[in-house]
């Protein structure tokens, strides 16, 4: 029987893994992060090491670095399946990536790009919403142990929270989802807008219960969610973990929308090309849910074309995903299977670990699932899939990029303009980060720069050319 070390600092996602990894007749041994996978390491190799990459104490970056440094490559090890690829230290294409971040950065472009001088002593600001006392009081009592953070305001309510949003700006909101009155998923629309900019971290032991509760969440345009701790939760750790949670979601000035659009000058519209719409292809990443429920709730009943979406997202949410997008759009809507044909309406997801791509096959268009790298190293990522889109359908493809940090699309936004197709961009002042959406604005590639409703209405202009077959 083979063996795996699950490494993960998320308890319910180790949890869930070790179900499957049991299914599939492995012996299943767990660690909450790079130092005690070390240690299990050192008593007993395993076949396949599981690896979360972001964790507190020691990071998978961390980890690989620690046991290759212990433990050379020896040939034994190589023919019996233990090594640990160095695709995951550094990239398979670094020669190429180096050489061309040389020829794009010069000395005037590295001042461009500079971020203006924060003051150093300026410290995160917090405001906790929880109904417990208690609660309030410990997690108050543990970010205050961090030079870094800052708590504004306490609230008990989701109402209280709102009216004290009304003259404190704070950059992070830790968020209770089960409280009287209003819940947190309840009036969490109305905190992000009160907020002014302000992320919303989710607190809560709804977290750990399901998945769902955290896709909801996440979909309403949270940043992030982290179970309450409890017995056997962290290994008394959740005070590192959750500053590690708030130091990445950093300031609200980090991530604030620019309510002004760029300069006409830095943007050129390309046509919009007339014909039949052959396939609808999404492209998101951070705050991307939020963005395309917006979308797909704008579109008309029927378009007469598939629907493919890539959201960056774990393995383990894909299906709970689906059913928001079938609850928000009224369409089917599912975790797309390799070789089942495209239909009409039909709303398919890229998986987490494979790019969603198309091939004409057996008179049809089918699903294609891909693992091979993708220029941004993105799993799933945008770029095969607009590619793929663009050489099976030409002018009646059409690309969507919609909220996303990175540039994860830009590529294969290039081949659907190749192709004929068109590419429509989120705009600046609706997007929660405006990266993906941005790289293909900026490079004159997108027909359209709108809000992701008003993208709807486009492609539904589109729609009453005649039907997809």
């Amino acid at each position: 029987m083979r063996s795996c070390l699950i490494v993960d600092d998320s308890k319910v996602i180790r949890k869930v893994a070790r179900h499957i990894l049991e299914t599939l007749k492995f012996q299943v041994d767990e660690a909450e992060d790079g130092r005690e996978a070390l240690q299990r390491c050192g008593l007993n190799m395993p076949d396949v090491i599981l690896l979360d990459w972001n964790m507190p104490v020691m990071s998978g970056m961390e980890f690989l670095r620690a046991l290759r440094g212990d433990r050379p490559y020896p040939r034994r090890d190589r023919c019996r399946r233990r090594r640990i690829c160095d695709e995951a230290v550094r990239s398979r294409h670094h020669p190429f990536e180096a050489a061309d971040r040389r020829r794009r950065v010069t000395a005037q472009s590295a001042l461009t790009r500079r971020r203006p001088e924060r003051p150093a002593d300026r410290p995160i600001r917090l405001m906790i919403v929880d109904d417990s006392q208690v609660a309030r009081a410990v997690l108050s009592r543990m970010v205050k142990a961090h030079k870094e953070f800052e708590v504004i305001a306490l609230a008990g309510t989701a109402e209280e929270a709102l009216d004290a949003l009304k003259t404190v700006r704070v950059d992070t909101i830790l968020l209770d989802v089960e409280m009287p009155g209003a819940s947190g998923l309840e009036a969490l629309p109305d905190i992000i807008r009160a907020g002014r900019g302000a992320r919303v971290l989710i607190i809560s032991s709804m977290v750990e219960a399901g998945a769902e509760t955290t896709v909801r969440a996440l979909a309403l345009g949270a940043a992030d969610a982290l179970p309450k701790p409890g017995i056997g939760n962290f290994a008394g750790r959740f005070s590192e973990i959750l500053a590690d949670r708030l130091r990445r979601i950093g300031r609200a000035d980090d991530e604030v929308p620019v309510r002004i659009i760029a300069p006409a000058e830095t943007i050129r519209l390309r046509d919009m090309p007339d014909g039949m719409l052959g396939c609808v292809a999404l492209g998101a990443s951070t705050g991307g849910l939020h963005a395309l429920f917006e979308f797909l709730r704008a579109l008309p009943e029927r378009i007469e074309a598939p629907i493919l979406i890539t959201q960056h997202l774990p393995v383990l949410f894909m299906p709970y995903f689906a059913r928001q997008l079938e609850s928000a759009s009224g369409r089917v809507a599912r975790v797309a299977v390799d070789g089942e044909p495209l239909r009409a309406d039909q709303i398919l997801v890229a998986p987490g670990d494979a790019h969603l791509c198309v091939e004409r096959s057996e008179g049809a268009v089918r699903v294609k699932l891909e693992r091979k790298r993708a220029p941004s190293g993105c799993l799933p990522s945008v770029d095969p899939m607009l590619a793929s889109v663009a050489s099976i359908y030409g002018p009646n493809g059409i690309g969507v990029m919609l909220s996303g940090m990175g540039r994860d699309g830009l590529s294969g936004a290039k081949r659907v303009v190749e192709c004929g197709g068109a590419m429509l961009v989120q705009d600046r002042a609706s997007a929660a980060i405006w990266g993906m959406p941005r790289g293909v604005a900026e490079a004159g590639l997108a027909s359209a720069v709108l809000r992701p409703a008003e993208l709807a209405r486009r492609i539904a202009q589109r729609a009453e050319a005649p039907s997809w077959k």
